[in-house]
């Protein structure tokens, strides 16, 4: 096999580098946009493990609960749920007992209520190693701490290697999954939702979004006779060494059978920052941002949001902030 050499960089690339960093110091530029906590009114959690992130916040039987995904000592993640007063702080905190799949990474959690009560899904995966992942589903109850029951591989007719950003959508008692929110095919773009109970595939269009593909979402809310949700998306076109930045927006569904698509952000609610979250951690990334739960608040919104790969935000959005 031949030495591998690395790649010169182009005389006139190196040169406009040097000239940008010159600019920046010069000027105690340090990111192209703020942090993510002061994008909007924000809180930070805080009685978390040290890092935690991508945290999803529900209200559920009157109390707000937030699942979360934290490191250890390894590139694996575990999966905690926390209790928080009406002052956002956290009175009690434990890791999720998930059984079978101790020893695997659990990541990107998202709660929602099903027929009264606290489910969850969440992403199964082997990483480091090969990557491979799966998304399973799980009901949560509390008698003295938290545990978990009937827990679901859900049924898909496109299980894949390496799945991630299932939503969980539920309508008159019946759970659906967004599975893409706009998927190029051959014929167009198209919103895919299931209904694993009776094996349906809903296909409706997409709507586009200049921020990159729109991914996941947080379990849609009701909204004016319509259907709410935060979505993320990453565009790869950034300076090295980052390349990527992630967006957080808003979309509109039709509350109804088909769940068609409606309107979507005109532009970001949330960009994501070279600054903010915790750089002493190890698997800090720069740059993101992403949503994982949702909760009316105050004519408006409590989204959740891991910054970074390492931090726990709240943010209050409001109706004026959906950009649509």
């Amino acid at each position: 096999m031949p030495e591998l050499t690395k790649q010169a960089i182009p005389q006139r690339l190196a040169h406009n580098r040097a000239l940008m960093d010159k600019f920046l110091k010069a000027r105690g530029i340090v990111s192209q946009f703020p942090p993510v906590e002061q994008q909007l009114e924000s809180i930070i959690v805080k009685g978390l493990p040290p890092g935690s992130y991508n945290p999803s916040i529900i209200r559920h039987r009157g109390k707000l609960v937030m699942a979360y995904r934290f490191h250890e000592t390894t590139a694996k993640t575990k999966l905690g749920i926390a209790e928080l007063d009406e002052n956002f702080t956290v009175v009690r905190n434990e890791t999720l007992n998930l059984d079978e799949d101790e020893g695997l990474s659990l990541e990107d959690a998202k709660l929602f209520e099903f027929k009264g009560e606290l489910w969850m899904n969440f992403v199964v995966s082997n990483w480091p190693n090969f990557p491979a992942s799966q998304v399973k589903c799980v009901k949560l109850y509390k008698p003295d701490h938290w545990r978990c029951s009937d827990k679901d591989l859900y049924w898909l007719p496109c299980r894949q290697t390496m799945e991630k950003n299932h939503c969980p959508l539920v309508h008159d008692e019946v759970l659906n999954i967004v599975y893409r929110h706009n998927w190029q095919m051959d014929d167009g773009v198209w919103q895919v939702v299931f209904t694993p109970s009776d094996k349906r595939e809903m296909k409706t269009p997409g709507m586009r979004w200049p921020y990159g593909e729109i991914r996941g979402g947080t379990p849609p809310l009701p909204y004016q006779d319509r259907l709410i949700s935060f979505f993320h998306s990453r565009l790869n076109n950034e300076m090295p060494p980052v390349g990527h930045r992630y967006y957080m927006g808003a979309l509109l569904m039709k509350s109804g059978k088909e769940f068609e698509m409606l309107a979507v952000s005109k532009r970001p609610i949330l960009r994501g920052s070279e600054i903010g979250g915790d750089t002493s951690r190890f698997h800090f990334k720069p740059n993101v941002v992403i949503p994982y739960g949702a909760s009316e608040h105050e004519g408006g919104w409590l989204v959740s949001v891991g910054v970074n790969d390492s931090q726990c935000l709240l943010m209050k959005v409001k109706p004026e902030n959906l950009n649509l």
